[in-house]
């Protein structure tokens, strides 16, 4: 069964291209019916932390190292976050 995709918000304008991942964490066909293979695309295939258009646009954060900065580091930006962990 597929899902119909949440309606992409725009992208703020201090969103770096190219940390821009379209990716709905609710209707992903990928991740509804494999999660596991979906998850290991998304770790090879999408940076570490990335904003994603859907669900009304946020962030992501995917990796321990990400998460790991991310908590440690109330002040930092994603941008910043994901240039110090890859």
């Amino acid at each position: 069964m597929d899902h119909a995709l949440s309606p992409a918000a725009p992208k703020p304008a201090h969103v770096p291209d190219a940390l821009v991942y379209d990716f709905d964490i609710h209707a992903d066909s990928g991740l509804l019916n494999d999660p596991h293979v979906r998850i290991m695309d998304l770790l090879r295939n999408a940076p570490p932390v990335f904003w994603t258009p859907r669900n009304g646009g946020g962030w992501m954060i995917l990796t321990h190292a990400a998460n790991y900065e991310a908590s440690r580091d109330s002040e930092a930006s994603p941008a910043n976050l994901c240039r110090r962990t890859r």
